[in-house]
């Protein structure tokens, strides 16, 4: 597989992609990102990613709204960051345009874990992107924003040393002011993370089997 280099000279060793297809027209997106093979409790998980507008056609203008989730999934625990479009001037993105490079850093700790002194476990990482599409067909007499979303899943070795930091940083959700359009994506995120948009496909490549 061949590594993706989107920005800024920095390689990256795993991606997915987000498409869709409808009668207003085709959108494709890549996220490229790195995750670390194994972590440890009291130390943090990092991680970075950069986000490609590889194409929209018909209807399909730019994207205005636009967040990436970056879920931990570890014996039967949960912890999340995410990162969203600037407010309330947003970037509009169009054809080839890059978002990042992002950079995430999850605090791990036993209660958000689930682990203690002397355990391991093979936790899954995923991440979610979230887009808003804004079209405009005088054709059909239709404007306005369609939702696009899916994401791609690795693992990392989760280690606990016994040595945590005396810090618990509960559920974490870092300050992101989400466009009023994507709240509602993003609850349909962490209540259903394997429920997927239907007119949304995501292909992924360098994942872990």
């Amino acid at each position: 597989m061949a590594l993706a280099q989107p920005a800024r000279g920095e390689t990256y060793a795993r991606q997915f992609e987000v498409t869709s297809q409808s009668y207003l027209g085709y959108a494709q997106f890549t996220v490229s990102y790195n995750t670390p093979a194994s972590a440890v409790v009291g130390a943090n998980l990092t991680l970075s990613a950069v986000v490609t507008v590889n194409d929209l056609t018909g209807a399909e203008n730019d994207v205005r709204d636009y967040v990436l989730l970056v879920i931990l999934f570890c014996d039967n625990h949960s912890v999340n960051s995410s990162q969203g479009s600037p407010t309330p001037t947003q970037r509009y993105l169009y054809p080839g345009a890059f978002w990042g490079p992002l950079n995430f850093s999850i605090p791990l700790t036993e209660e958000d874990t689930g682990l203690s002194p002397g355990d391991t476990a093979n936790a899954s990482v995923t991440l979610r992107l979230i887009t808003d599409v804004s079209y405009d067909s005088p054709g059909y007499r239709l404007s306005g924003y369609a939702p696009v979303f899916g994401d791609g899943s690795t693992f990392v070795l989760i280690r606990d040393p016994g040595t945590q930091q005396a810090a618990s940083m509960g559920a974490i959700a870092h300050g992101v002011p989400l466009m009023p359009s994507l709240l509602v994506a993003c609850g349909v995120v962490l209540l259903a993370l394997s429920n997927k948009m239907p007119r949304s496909r995501v292909k992924s490549r360098g994942e872990i089997a």
